[in-house]
């Protein structure tokens, strides 16, 4: 049901999580994929993980290759018969200090909103005023049944609405706010999951919706609450952060900004996933960076460990921690160098962390998703979290950002 893989001083300790139940509409030789995973606390032990489920159209381009990994989203040329978000109940154990897969659930969309049901993707789950939402993006061009839905939303001279009327090859991205109603039908533990409500927060506004290719534009965001109110971090550098009614946007110098002017190389950092609350008035979150591989060497990739296709932007994919004050302007306290997570097995040098959050009163679980293949849970306690901490008012030179395997020993040997 599940692997632990752990350091031998038990720091960081890895689970890639294993499933045992088969979808009866999927072909049992196409080997579909699990990752990009994120966790909600439902209560006790019991947690909710999305997942986004990818079953490709066939085993994909000879020139990546993958070795078994055939049929993987890179070789498929991201070619789906379903792209989707899967939900899951996980019941954590403190004896073993690992998660299992108690069951899985599809998402059901009512008839009036059955036009996203293949459009919400690397959902991420968050708690807004006690009830449960999935957010995630939505790639959308002139022929997606989703267009209409945008161009109305976003108005006439939204960049959305510009980009799917006038040009054919345009394909624009927005955020998709999902209510969720998570139902136990006479079971014990949630059994069904029901669409409430759909919204794309700030669709007309310029600044959150961009087409394909321009990566000035954050497509990555994070929700959170703060002050009985909901916000979304939009932005890291500069740190932006905006109201869920786009009436009220702050925006404050962070660190992360001469760290990506210093490197160049298509370096960009996004958040991860829903903030947690880390010390008395601080937010922790946890983000991803990238860049091109083959422009800057900040990483040893060893042999047998699998690169990002260039077919695909060629980057290395990496997370690392930040921590914000929970009221305006949100300023960024602290930052922390880039990681990825390893053991023995590792097979890519892709981590995409999906949020945080606390499993025990020192010990802390980041989701996330390793190469597009699988969904993987790291664990840390309070004190490694804080040993990465950096200042924001006092940060290091941005020459001295590092990207690292963590534990190195794991694929130095």
């Amino acid at each position: 049901m599940f692997c632990v893989c752990k350091k031998k001083d038990h720091m960081p300790e890895i689970q890639i999580l294993k499933f045992h139940t088969e979808y009866k509409n999927l072909r049992k030789k196409i080997k579909y994929r699990r990752f990009n995973n994120s966790l909600l606390h439902l209560k006790g032990d019991y947690y909710l993980m999305s997942y986004r489920l990818f079953y490709p159209t066939g085993s994909g381009s000879k020139s990546i290759k993958l070795d078994s990994r055939r049929y993987h989203p890179w070789s498929s040329g991201w070619s789906s018969h379903m792209d989707t978000t899967i939900l899951a109940v996980l019941k954590w154990s403190g004896a073993t200090q690992s998660f299992s897969v108690v069951n899985e659930m599809k998402i059901h969309y009512p008839d009036r909103f059955k036009v996203f049901e293949n459009n919400l993707q690397d959902a991420r789950l968050v708690r807004l005023h006690g009830r449960i939402f999935a957010y995630g993006q939505a790639w959308v061009d002139p022929e997606d049944a989703v267009s209409k839905n945008v161009v109305e939303e976003a108005g006439p001279h939204g960049n959305a609405t510009v980009c799917l009327r006038e040009k054919k090859e345009c394909s624009a991205v927005v955020i998709l706010l999902i209510e969720l109603e998570v139902k136990n039908n006479g079971h014990r533990l949630p059994h069904e999951a029901h669409v409430k409500s759909v919204t794309m927060p700030c669709v007309s506004q310029p600044y959150v919706n961009t087409i394909r290719g321009d990566m000035s534009i954050e497509k990555n965001w994070c929700f959170f609450e703060a002050g009985g109110k909901v916000w979304f971090e939009h932005f890291l550098h500069p740190h932006i952060v905006v109201s869920l009614n786009c009436k009220k946007k702050y925006e404050t110098p962070s660190p992360l900004e001469a760290i990506r002017k210093h490197f160049g190389c298509g370096m960009f950092l996004s958040p991860g996933g829903p903030l947690t609350p880390w010390k008395n008035g601080q937010l922790l979150g946890v983000g991803h960076v990238k860049y091109k591989w083959d422009c800057l060497n900040l990483l040893r990739i060893p042999k047998g460990i699998y690169k990002h296709p260039k077919d695909w932007g060629g980057f290395v994919y990496a997370m690392f921690f930040y921590v914000i004050e929970n009221k305006p302007p949100f300023r960024m306290m602290y930052y922390s160098n880039a990681f990825l997570p390893s053991y023995k097995g590792q097979h890519y040098a892709l981590v995409f962390p999906m949020g945080c959050l606390r499993v025990e009163k020192k010990k802390w679980a980041i989701p996330y998703g390793e190469g597009d293949d699988t969904p993987n849970v790291l664990f840390l306690s309070t004190q490694d979290i804080k040993d990465r901490l950096i200042s924001a008012k006092t940060p290091e030179h941005p020459a001295n950002f590092t990207v690292t395997w963590w534990p190195s020993h794991k694929l130095d040997n």
